[in-house]
């Protein structure tokens, strides 16, 4: 691995890492949060990630044959996998004490999800995954992504965090299991949106506490078996698509 490649490594992660800390920890925009009218307050929620987006935009063209894209070529596919969840999300309606429209809710945390998703795939996978292509050596690529994904959330400083070594030990895993399966679909679709949809599905069946809290677990499950059924033919497609492209190169 060259001297620029390391270099270029430890700044985006001491950076992202540093802009977490401060974000997650330090809770800057507590106070705002409240001052802001609702809608626009929970748009804070995208903070934490502006920092993988920021430092991925700076390095991520120094990096030689770049294999992925946002869309990867591929823009009405990924314009459909983008709709399902927004269009789930819409129609479910998400329950909420704001007395905001069910459905105008759901639309809006559609939208929410999936920026936040990709404003972090394009750090994770946009950024480190082309990064470490270096190792020729995909699973070691995405443990070193966990891990620094793990420690990016700082779950275990944060205010109400688990400090647990048991429950922090399983996250860290979870995370690099999740780096392994996010970064697979960015190998066959060589989508950066494609990996943020499955990253989104994973705050919308697990994480995400507005959506999760404000669906029947019966509308969060179909709203993600949806998501599957259309997603996983459309990946299947992508990645024929890529390989033909690839085998005529």
């Amino acid at each position: 691995m060259s001297t620029q490649t390391i270099g270029r490594l430890s700044l985006f992660a001491c950076l992202s890492l540093v802009w977490s800390y401060f974000v997650f920890v330090h809770r800057p925009f507590a106070q705002l949060s409240q001052d802001w009218p609702y809608l626009l307050s929970l748009l804070l929620g995208w903070a934490p990630a502006l920092g993988t987006l920021i430092m991925a935009l700076i390095l991520r063209p120094r990096i030689p044959n770049l294999s992925s894209s946002l869309t990867g070529g591929h823009g009405r596919l990924i314009a459909i996998m983008l709709a399902v969840p927004i269009i789930c999300l819409s129609i479910f309606g998400v329950f909420n004490a704001q007395n905001i429209h069910v459905n105008l809710f759901g639309l809006f945390l559609g939208f929410q999800v999936l920026i936040y998703a990709l404003l972090e795939e394009y750090g994770w996978r946009g950024y480190m995954q082309e990064e470490l292509k270096i190792l020729n050596n995909k699973w070691l690529s995405y443990i070193v992504i966990g891990l620094i994904w793990y420690l990016w959330h700082w779950f275990f400083l944060r205010s109400g965090g688990n400090t647990d070594l048991r429950s922090n030990l399983t996250i860290c895993l979870l995370l690099i299991a999740a780096s392994a399966g996010i970064g697979e679909i960015l190998k066959a679709t060589k989508s950066i949106a494609a990996a943020a949809c499955f990253h989104a599905l994973g705050n919308i069946a697990f994480f995400y506490p507005l959506i999760v809290g404000g669906l029947t677990n019966t509308e969060k499950w179909i709203t993600v078996a949806a998501c599957l059924i259309v997603w996983i033919p459309i990946v299947k497609r992508m990645e024929r698509l890529n390989a033909q492209t690839d085998a005529q190169s």
